[in-house]
């Protein structure tokens, strides 16, 4: 005769077992809502955080950053900028001096030669109402002539030549000066001007100033 065992789970066993599975059913039915009616508070570096809480701290470090920056091309653009300072200075103050330079260059015409009755150097044309200073229309430099000449007040001096081979500008003795600087071949030939203010005036061609220059000197 062969003996059956009941291995059926007795009433206790079962009535635990339907409560731990109705608890673990609940437990995920609890943790699909929470997922579907909220997100998930995100954590520190994620993507959810980066998006949803400024980064007070980085910002900060980006304008840090932007100043630095700044700051830095200030200090490499200043030696340019008092490069570019100290140059226009040295501009003007060259330019200046030049002007100076004009007016402090010497007479070369001593009064003997302003005095002396005229010829083909200059002289004394003071009775005369008009003096013609004549030098070369080839670029070979040659001194003008009456390059030293004493006029009146109201006397018309003429340059006669070419300015473009020989410019003519102002070189010394007093200011303003009558003298026109002249650099460009006139279709006359020459550039005239009447003196009205008493004085000595110089001048000179500019590419061969040792040797052709002058000097008029005006009297009452």
């Amino acid at each position: 005769m062969t003996t059956r065992h009941d291995v059926r789970p007795s009433r206790e066993t079962a009535a635990l077992a339907t409560a731990w599975l109705l608890a673990l059913a609940l437990a995920s039915a609890a943790t699909a809502a929470c997922s579907s009616s909220s997100p998930a508070p995100a954590t520190p570096g994620d993507a959810a955080s980066e998006t949803s809480i400024p980064d007070v701290g980085a910002t900060t470090d980006a304008l840090a950053d932007a100043a630095d920056a700044a700051f830095d091309a200030t200090l490499a653009d200043a030696p340019t900028d008092a490069a570019d300072a100290r140059s226009d200075a040295d501009a003007s103050a060259d330019a200046a001096d030049a002007i100076a330079d004009t007016a402090a260059a010497p007479i070369r015409c001593t009064q003997a030669e302003f005095d002396k009755p005229f010829d083909a150097t200059g002289g004394d044309f003071t009775a005369y109402t008009g003096v013609n200073i004549v030098f070369p229309t080839v670029a070979a430099p040659t001194q003008y002539t009456n390059h030293c000449a004493k006029v009146k007040v109201g006397t018309s001096v003429t340059f006669v030549g070419s300015f473009s081979k020989h410019p003519l500008q102002p070189s010394g003795g007093d200011t303003p000066s009558p003298i026109p600087a002249t650099s460009t071949d006139t279709t006359t030939g020459y550039a005239g001007f009447t003196v009205t203010t008493p004085g000595t005036f110089g001048y000179q061609c500019a590419y061969h100033p040792t040797m052709m220059f002058g000097a008029i000197q005006v009297v009452p």
